[in-house]
């Protein structure tokens, strides 16, 4: 079980990575 939480926490942190150059660039997800 535990290995889930440290594989699903290293995934959110890969997206969220991902995410933040488009969403300072100024693209809206509306």
């Amino acid at each position: 079980m535990q290995m889930q939480i440290v594989v699903h926490g290293v995934f959110m942190g890969v997206v969220i990575a991902l995410i933040q150059p488009r969403v300072k660039r100024g693209i809206r997800f509306n």
